[in-house]
């Protein structure tokens, strides 16, 4: 799986923390962070009676192998950090798409609770910077941080790429990641508008309506025409849609 995600450089430019809307409210006055803290605890949370507030619980931090009750000594850890997200790829996402990633409460991998130094420590690095310091999670965060890249799909840089698998075949020879719930789908390629002529009366074959391109004969060919991606429709006489998806002269 890690050798199947790509190996790029990272573009750190204009990253902007809220363009991931965390936290978002999800339910009735129920934000992200509530949400998590009332997912992780290990007992039935207390909250605010006005809102949804989470004001104790019992809370295992997997970073740093520690117990807390109290959720102020907590922070929710975006296991792939935004600002790694954004470096990686979703700098090229549509909006809906990075608020997606950023308030991810379809895989419990994405975000957890943890102890908030921990967390401060982490900041946004990768695992050829910062590794749990609880020894027996390094090789599970090590397959959630893959499944992560896998699942939205992000890169990673050579540097982030050769340290995972270098710990992987040192400390993690047997890891297996689970599978991961899909992921909305990604944005389409942006095209190039359709360069459009004002139809000519009289003189325009209808198969083509969005362009002027007079009918047979003489027969056209793409290379005749300077008109690129416009609608096609039968019976074609040009033939400039080869393979009838209903776009013309498509390259």
């Amino acid at each position: 799986m890690l050798a199947a995600i790509v190996v790029d450089n990272e573009n750190r430019n204009g990253y902007d923390r809220d363009l991931f809307g965390y936290p978002a409210t999800i339910e009735n006055q129920c934000d992200t962070r509530d949400i998590v803290l009332i997912r992780d605890s290990l007992t039935t949370v207390q909250r605010d009676p006005v809102g949804c507030q989470v004001v104790a619980g019992d809370w295992y931090s997997v970073y740093d192998d520690r117990t807390w009750s109290d959720p102020t000594e907590l922070q929710i850890d975006h296991v792939v950090a935004l600002k790694e997200a954004w470096d990686s790829g979703a700098w090229g996402w549509p909006a809906d798409r990075r608020v997606a990633f950023g308030n991810d409460l379809e895989d419990v991998r994405s975000l957890r609770a943890v102890t908030s130094a921990i967390n401060q420590d982490k900041s946004a690095d990768d695992p050829s910077q910062w590794l749990p310091p609880h020894e027996p999670f390094v090789c599970q965060y090590l397959a959630d941080w893959i499944s992560i890249k896998a699942r939205w799909p992000l890169s990673m840089d050579q540097s982030e790429h050769g340290r995972i698998g270098n710990l992987l075949t040192d400390r993690c020879p047997d890891q297996l990641v689970e599978p991961w719930p899909a992921t909305p789908p990604p944005p389409p390629p942006v095209l190039a508008p359709v360069e459009t002529t004002p139809p000519l009366e009289g003189n325009c074959d209808a198969s083509y309506p969005d362009v002027c391109i007079p009918p047979k004969p003489p027969d056209l060919n793409c290379g005749d025409i300077s008109h690129r991606r416009f609608t096609v429709l039968p019976p074609d006489p040009h033939g400039f849609d080869r393979d009838g998806d209903g776009v013309g002269c498509e390259s």
